[in-house]
C-alpha cells in the first residue's frame, strides 16, 4: 500500500518537473536572440551599459529559473518523503492494517 502511493506521488512529481521545464522553453529563444544581438553589437560597435545589463539579466533569468525549477523539484521530493515517513496522519492506521493483514495471511497459511 505504501509503495504504490509513493510510486504514484513520485510519478506526479516527475510529471510536474517535466511540465515546468517545458514551460521554460519559451525563454530560450528570447535569450538566444539577446545573446546574438549582444555578440553582433560587441563585434561591430561595442556594447553599451544597457546592452551589457540586458544580457546579464537575461542570463540570470534563464539560469536562475532552471536552478529554481530543479531545486524546487528536489525539495518537493525530500519534503514528501520526510512527511510520508515521519508525519503522515494515517501512518499508524495504515501500519496496523498492514500488520492485521499479515496476521490473517499467516493464520491462513498455518491452518
Amino acid at each position: 500500500m505504501y509503495s504504490q502511493e509513493k510510486r504514484e506521488m513520485m510519478a506526479l512529481l516527475t510529471i510536474n518537473l517535466c511540465e515546468n521545464i517545458v514551460l521554460l522553453f519559451p525563454m530560450m529563444p528570447t535569450f538566444y536572440q539577446i545573446a546574438d544581438r549582444h555578440s553582433i553589437l560587441q563585434s561591430i560597435i561595442g556594447n553599451s551599459q544597457q546592452e551589457e545589463k540586458s544580457y546579464a539579466n537575461a542570463l540570470l533569468l534563464v539560469g536562475g529559473s532552471m536552478v529554481a525549477v530543479l531545486g524546487s523539484f528536489f525539495l518537493e521530493v525530500i519534503l514528501f518523503l520526510s512527511y510520508y515517513r515521519y508525519a503522515h496522519l494515517k501512518k499508524a492506521l495504515l501500519t496496523q492494517a498492514r500488520l492485521l493483514a499479515n496476521e490473517k495471511v499467516l493464520t491462513i497459511i498455518i491452518n
